[in-house]
């Protein structure tokens, strides 16, 4: 499940034993970091363009890519970024680190590995990855319950992520329709669209082809 209050109260209502049982799972604590990596990059990107560096532009999806996933292609643009003293650099390290802690095979392992990563995140002085790294030990019980019972819903949420594209899209339908009606204007000004040689050659006298 997710780390959304509510739900995470009503559970121990609705099911015995709820405090070791309740996993959030490795999606449900990528996506927070991903969401603070995107938030460093964007103002650091922004910081930059005042100044006339465009070094950031369109590399959002870069920093939230896993290098295992990237294609040859890919990891050779991936290593032209800049790195150095870059906000989102440091931002994408912490991002990667956290793969260590599901790697671990106990929940104690993971703890200490978890105790050195959240040492790291605050004195990033990156504020994004500080509130993850915050989030994340307030709910760490039911995080390491993950490398016990090793479940996940990453493939509901992608369906979930699915649906809602395609509410987006309906959502955006009348918006799609009226630029079509506005496209239709002229013919409907130079007769009925009932007859389309008659609308066509009205049309020509409105706006010549």
């Amino acid at each position: 499940m997710d780390m959304w209050e509510p739900d995470i109260q009503s559970t121990p209502a609705h099911l015995d034993g709820a405090e070791a049982k309740i996993v959030f799972d490795k999606f449900h604590v990528a996506k927070p970091l991903h969401e603070a990596v995107d938030r460093v990059r964007r103002t650091e990107h922004r910081r930059l363009k005042q100044t006339g560096d465009g070094r950031l532009t369109g590399t959002k999806y870069r920093w939230l890519m896993r290098p295992t996933d990237m294609t040859a292609e890919q990891q050779a643009i991936f290593r032209t970024l800049p790195r150095g003293d870059r906000k989102v650099a440091r931002a994408w390290t912490l991002k990667e680190r956290v793969r260590q802690f599901w790697d671990d095979a106990s929940p104690g392992a993971a703890r200490t590995v978890f105790a050195s990563w959240f040492w790291r995140a605050p004195h990033s002085r990156l504020r994004p990855m500080a509130a993850v790294a915050h989030l994340i030990r307030r709910h760490l019980p039911n995080v390491l319950t993950y490398l016990t019972h090793r479940v996940t819903n990453a493939g509901l949420e992608a369906v979930n992520a699915t649906i809602q594209e395609g509410q987006e899209d309906r959502s955006r339908l009348p918006q799609r329709r009226a630029r079509q009606d506005g496209d239709l204007f002229p013919l409907r000004r130079a007769g009925s669209l009932s007859n389309p040689h008659e609308s066509v050659k009205s049309l020509k006298k409105v706006a010549p082809l």
